[in-house]
Parts: structure tokens; C-alpha cells; sequence
């Protein structure tokens, strides 16, 4: 069953600061982490996951009973501001090795976030279909016009929730039960050290590749160093991980079309700051001492030269 929504009253208090604070709730596995945001009118809560690789925004529409995980599920039907497109879209995932194709319905609808309306919204509907298509997705990568789907990022500058297109991601370790998203923002008690900024492309998802179980145990680090800039220690434990169904243990990160893939194992030990407007991703060492939020404002220097409380 999926947790009930958290009280949103300190939520209020931070869009004043033009910023967002949103709770992340994984899934059993860990592997993956949604966001409520609220569609339709009436609003309709629906959970979508959150994806830095990818620029697409997705839900799965409602046919029949959804059981369990109706919170997963957008119900055209009884949303009267739903304007629904002319064609189907298919957008693919994946790298040159592995690829996925996921076909949708294009529409748009009003979307809202913290109770403050974002308008509308273009997006995909489908039906849904075998991992890695049963959930939603809402695509936070650098915008790309041929997706037809609408940046949340834009939207949030737009309505004046943001002061540019950045957000601020901390998953935490597999021992923590819920990560956070901070849109427009920093959270000093998320990581510790200074915050350092690299200039690269993207973040996305781990491909999957096989290694021994056995590693898991070992009590030492998968360290990544980016240059002069930033190293990140990721523990065996988080880097490494069982899946049902697999003989050996999924190791994350891997050599694909010829460049380095990083993603959730990496995301657990990393606090990291995507500025899309600059172009620059900024990392320090995830920890966690409480909340202390911190506004990301506009211009080169938007994100802020901070160090962690922790």
C-alpha cells in the first residue's frame, strides 16, 4: 500500500521562498521513487516517478480496477479539463544495447503542485505494460521540444514557484524509508562539505550488470572522483543490490555507448543539484541532520556556494 500524503503545511511556507520541498516514497525495492502531483480538475492525486534521465512525462490511465496502487492511476473520465490529442506518441528508453519503446496517448491537463495550479500541462496517457512501464514517470532531464510533453521546470519558473530551472535530489541511503526533491532549492542538512560544481551533460538511469552477492558484505566504498572538482563515496551495500528472480546481485554502473552510466546506487551516497539553466550538476557527500532549506536563485551563480551543516 502506498503511505498516505504527508501534511502539507510547512510546504505553504516554502513556495513564499520560491521553493518546493516534496517528500520522495520509494517502492519496496528501493529502486524506484514518486512524487504526488495532482492532475485534472477536480485534482486527482496521482504518483508518477521521478527521472532525471529522461525527458518524457507519463501516467497510467485508469481501465478497470486498479487495486492497491490506484494512486498510480489518472482517470480521464472524470476529469471534464482533460483535452486529449490527436495522435499516439512513442517514446524510447534505453541505451543502443537495451532499448525500451512505450507508446502514449498525447493530451493535456491542468497540473498543480503544493495546491498552486501549474495550468496546463502536456503529457502522455498509456496503458501501461510490463517493468519498466507499470508506473508513471515524470521526466526532469533537459527539455527536448520533438518529446510533446511540457517541462515541469518551466512551469514552476513560470508560476513563480522557482526563481530558475534547478532542483536539488537526496534519495538517502537504503536504510532510509523516503527521500526528498527540493524545486528551486538546497537543503544544507541533506550533505556534508562544500558543494561543488561540475559542468556535465546528465545523470541518468543504471543499466544492470551482474557481480557476486558476496560483495554486499564487504564494509568498503565504491569511490567516484569527477576531477579536482568532487569525490563520493558509495558503500558496497547501496551500490550493489538483489533483485527477486536473479541468481547474482545487480551491479550499478556500467560502460554504456561508450560513457559511464550513474544513477540510483550512485544517488543514494551523493547529494546532488541539477541546474538546468546553467548547465552544470553540483555534488557533495549525502548525509542527513534535519531540514534546513536554502533558495536557488537566477543567473550564473544561481545555486549557492554552501556547505553542508552535517
Amino acid at each position: 500500500m502506498i503511505p498516505p500524503t504527508p501534511d502539507n503545511s510547512s510546504l505553504t511556507q516554502d513556495i513564499g521562498k520560491r521553493q518546493v520541498h516534496r517528500p520522495l516514497i520509494p517502492d519496496r525495492s528501493r529502486s524506484f521513487f514518486a512524487m504526488e502531483v495532482r492532475i485534472g480538475e477536480p485534482a486527482q492525486s496521482v504518483l508518477v516517478d521521478v527521472d532525471t534521465g529522461s525527458k518524457y512525462n507519463w501516467v497510467l490511465g485508469l481501465s478497470g480496477d486498479p487495486g492497491p496502487d490506484a494512486r498510480f492511476y489518472f482517470n480521464v473520465s472524470k476529469s471534464p479539463t482533460f483535452q486529449k490529442g490527436n495522435n499516439s506518441v512513442t517514446w524510447k528508453y534505453g541505451s543502443q544495447r537495451t532499448k525500451w519503446a512505450m507508446t502514449a496517448d498525447e493530451g493535456r491537463d491542468l497540473w498543480s503542485l503544493g495546491g498552486k495550479t501549474l495550468g496546463y500541462m502536456r503529457f502522455g496517457v498509456s496503458s501501461g505494460g510490463p517493468f519498466p512501464f507499470n508506473r508513471g514517470i515524470l521526466g526532469l532531464s533537459f527539455p527536448d521540444p520533438a518529446s510533446k510533453t511540457d517541462s515541469l521546470l518551466d512551469k514552476l519558473v513560470v508560476a513563480r514557484m522557482t526563481q530558475s530551472r534547478a532542483y536539488s535530489i537526496d534519495i538517502g541511503p537504503t536504510s532510509r524509508n523516503k527521500g526528498f526533491i527540493t524545486f528551486g532549492g538546497v537543503d544544507t542538512a541533506k550533505f556534508t562539505g562544500p558543494l561543488q560544481k561540475i559542468p556535465v551533460e546528465d545523470f541518468g538511469r543504471p543499466k544492470p550488470k551482474q557481480t557476486d552477492c558476496a560483495l554486499r558484505n564487504r564494509h568498503d566504498t565504491v569511490d567516484f572522483r569527477f576531477g579536482d572538482f568532487a569525490t563520493i563515496k558509495v558503500p558496497f551495500s547501496d551500490f550493489i543490490a538483489s533483485y527477486r528472480g536473479l541468481k547474482d546481485c545487480i551491479f550499478g554502473a556500467q560502460l554504456t555507448d561508450g560513457a559511464p552510466i550513474l544513477g540510483r546506487p550512485f544517488l543514494r551516497s551523493a547529494y546532488v543539484v541539477f541546474d538546468q539553466d546553467n548547465r552544470n550538476v553540483h555534488l557533495a557527500q549525502s548525509a542527513d541532520c534535519g531540514s534546513a532549506l536554502t533558495p536557488i536563485t537566477n543567473g550564473s551563480d544561481a545555486v549557492p556556494a554552501v556547505s553542508g551543516r552535517c
